[in-house]
């Protein structure tokens, strides 16, 4: 494909496909990974919409991460409710979390929001990593031992 326009991706005309020429246009989410592709496949039909399957995440991966942080003085909890992440804040609402990709969740409810788990050099969880939408960089979370 070529990029034509903005979002907008083309079909080279001279590769002999059913496809030549048709636009593609890709939907992005706030961290900008694509979240649909919208194409006009059928004439007189309008555009049909491909929307992306989230990834699996393993119950493993999901049990890794549970625990305490520290963030200043508060204790903040991750626990898992069967399959379902909570972020437990004191004095505040329990939050789901959603799997976006590797070790990042999005905060159910709280557009934009998310947080990602990081590693040490040994390979075990650390910390997080919250992110809200009109900020730049996050601010941490250590685990507590």
């Amino acid at each position: 494909m070529r990029h034509f326009h903005y979002d907008v991706f083309q079909v080279p005309e001279d590769i002999g496909s059913f496809l030549a020429g048709m636009k593609f246009q890709f939907a992005l989410d706030l961290s900008g990974s694509v979240e649909k592709i919208t194409a006009p496949l059928q004439t007189g039909v309008d555009a049909i919409e491909f929307v992306r399957i989230p990834d699996k995440v393993t119950h493993d991966l999901l049990q890794s991460v549970t625990g305490e942080y520290e963030l200043g003085s508060t204790a903040i909890r991750v626990a898992l409710t069967g399959e379902q992440l909570q972020l437990i804040l004191p004095g505040q609402p329990t939050h789901g979390l959603l799997f976006a990709k590797g070790l990042k969740f999005n905060i159910e409810a709280l557009s934009g929001y998310s947080i990602e788990f990081r590693k040490d050099s040994k390979g075990q969880i650390s910390e997080l990593v919250f992110f809200q939408p009109d900020e730049r960089s996050g601010f941490w979370a250590k685990t507590l031992d």
